[in-house]
């Protein structure tokens, strides 16, 4: 749930040559004190996410010209 973590750091990876092959790597916090890692397949599971959810990993994807 977005209210039992906190995104660290976010990086995203990006393939010019293969759109679908882009990810984003989050650095998140959970509200117990562990630590760990989620990968976003970049709009793949976009349909069932919540708008908290949304928010808290602050889609921001790069426009490719």
């Amino acid at each position: 749930m977005p209210e039992n973590f906190t995104v660290d750091e976010s990086y995203y990876f990006g393939d010019v040559r293969n759109p679908d092959a882009d990810r984003i790597l989050y650095a998140i916090s959970l509200a117990d004190g562990n630590r760990g890692s989620m990968v976003d397949a970049c709009n793949v599971y976009a349909d069932n996410i919540s708008d908290e959810m949304e928010q808290k990993l602050q889609w921001k994807y790069p426009l490719l010209s």
